[in-house]
């Protein structure tokens, strides 16, 4: 048997007796027969190891140029220069450091607050001193977060020795550095939604021809490539193709199930796991059940699937930093007749309703939970998406607790009417939600950590990732209300539970008798977002109202 494989493609000629109906069923991809002994497949290496299994003294003929390990690079027969860090690391940063420092790909999967960032900066420094680093991009989410790679954290780790020209992507100008060399590392930081713009894209692709192979592409918060077919996963994708020098990094890599973390692993480099589809890769090392079958209720060979991805992945954790535990409390309050009489209604339309269409019922179930919570935060949008204030014993509750607190508090809220209903209730506070622009939530954050602001009310989308700096001043945390996205909650609790983190990290969860508040905090432990969940978990939150 001999096999020849392409970047896309791969022929396997040869007698393929009996295996033929075989291989046309375990192969993932489009397969072709061109003959009886010649066999056209997709060149993933599930696709390329599967042949293996069957035929190990295939010869091979590997024609790709997307290599796995180390870059190949003439600077990496030289010495390594001496770290210069800026701050002396922790012993697992350096342990982190020292692992991937001249490895083409790799993952940070540490808790928030564990110091990624220095170590990505390190690594880049690292990099550029010994000649195989010219140019980064680092693509972040959400919002606003790219400026600070920038203006906050490269001045703190930049090693002194580096030299650079930065470029914060603003959609407007190009950097007049771009495309031209210069000897200083160039650095471009943009959000990763720049790669849904034309302007965006010109502006990666010069800068990824311009260095090529020299290329170090860092992709922070990597759960927001999780979906694989999505425009601006297919996008980094293009430019990352451009270099074998690729990162990611994030605290959450299995938001929901173990398809997160193979997507993430999909940009990183297809060939880690092998899996080119997302099929093929349920098919090895998860379950499926519920309805139809969709729903991944189980894993298998996951011992295998560790020991794959092991290689490129450094996971740590607060125990190694000996943070204090977080402490957690519940404010609970009674609702006001108004609002228990709509949710009442709403309760009774849904049971009502009920029929054999059992996914419309779980559509109208998810429809009505949303309706339930904007009514216990003291408002109804109506069809025309109109909003009506009724009343709202949450900011009573709010504010009661708020006085109970020293310092200064960050107040989590779900809904932009519920950022607007809170700040009518702190004439000093400032805002970080959806409809900031990245000046505004610059500014506000400013304010907050200067002093100016002794509340900063935000949306966990917006604020839970990137807003760095915050533990420093702050220990208390208030969640006027949740959303069903265990990302947002971890992530926006971990802005206060960190590296330099004074005192212990305080959480308030307001809780209305009557509503969904205990149903959601239930379902965030169990990773449950409101569009994964069964007709079952609908009936039993509307019959615990």
């Amino acid at each position: 048997m001999q096999i020849e494989i392409s970047q896309k493609h791969a022929i396997a000629s040869g007698a393929f007796a009996n295996q033929a109906a075989a291989l046309s069923l375990r192969l993932e991809g489009r397969k072709t027969w061109l003959g009886h002994a010649k066999l056209r497949f997709e060149a993933s290496q599930h696709n390329i190891s599967l042949l293996l299994s069957i035929w190990p003294d295939a010869v091979l003929n590997d024609l790709r140029n997307d290599a796995v390990g180390e870059f190949n690079d003439q600077s990496k027969i030289n010495s390594d220069p001496i770290p210069e860090f800026v701050m002396p690391p922790y012993s697992f940063q350096l342990a982190n450091f020292e692992r991937f420092k001249n490895q083409a790909q790799w993952a940070i999967f540490s808790e928030q607050g564990c110091g990624k960032t220095r170590t990505a900066i390190d690594i880049i420094c690292h990099r550029w001193t010994k000649g195989s680093v010219t140019g980064a991009l680092i693509l972040s989410s959400p919002k606003g977060v790219h400026a600070q790679w920038i203006d906050e954290q490269l001045p703190k780790h930049l090693w002194p020795s580096v030299k650079t020209e930065t470029y914060i992507w603003d959609g407007k100008n190009p950097p007049v550095w771009l495309g031209k060399p210069s000897g200083k590392l160039q650095i471009i930081s943009g959000n990763i939604d720049m790669l849904k713009s034309q302007k965006g894209m010109g502006l990666l692709s010069i800068h990824a021809t311009t260095h090529m192979e020299r290329l170090f592409v860092l992709v922070d918060e990597s759960d927001s490539i999780k979906n694989i077919s999505a425009q601006r996963s297919r996008k980094v994708r293009e430019i990352a193709a451009l270099t074998p020098q690729r990162a990611i990094m994030t605290g959450t890599p299995i938001a929901k199930d173990l398809t997160d973390e193979w997507a993430q692993f999909y940009f990183l480099n297809p060939a880690i796991i092998g899996h080119k589809y997302i099929t093929s890769f349920r098919s090895q090392y998860c379950i499926m059940g519920g309805f139809e079958g969709r729903d991944i209720i189980g894993y298998r060979n996951l011992e295998q699937f560790k020991s794959i991805v092991a290689p490129y992945i450094f996971r740590a954790t607060k125990a190694e930093l000996d943070l204090p535990p977080k402490i957690y409390d519940e404010v609970v309050f009674n609702l006001h007749p108004e609002q228990k009489e709509h949710i009442k209604n709403i309760r009774d339309n849904f049971f009502s309703s009920l029929g054999g269409d059992k996914a419309g019922s779980v559509r109208n179930g998810a429809s009505a939970l949303l309706r339930i919570q904007q009514i216990s935060n003291g408002f109804i949008v109506a069809e025309d998406e109109t909003i009506n204030i009724i009343a709202n014993p949450r900011l009573s509750a709010l504010v009661g607790l708020r006085r109970s607190i020293q310092g200064k508090v960050i107040i989590w809220c779900r809904f932009r009417e519920d950022v607007r209903q809170v700040k009518s209730q702190f004439s000093d506070a400032v805002t970080i939600f959806g409809g900031n622009d990245a000046d505004e939530r610059a500014q506000a954050k400013a304010a907050f950590l200067n002093g100016a602001a002794r509340e900063l009310i935000a949306t966990p989308g917006a604020a839970g990732k990137g807003v760095d700096g915050l533990q420093r001043i702050c220990t208390d945390a208030i969640y006027y209300s949740n959303s069903y996205n265990a990302i947002d909650r971890w992530q926006s609790e971990d802005r206060i539970h960190r590296i330099s983190m004074k005192g212990c990290a305080s959480y308030f969860d307001l809780i209305a008798r009557g509503s969904i508040d205990r149903a959601i905090l239930a379902n965030l432990k169990k990773k449950k977002d409101i569009s994964t969940l069964a007709l079952g978990d609908v009936i039993k939150i509307m019959e615990q109202l």
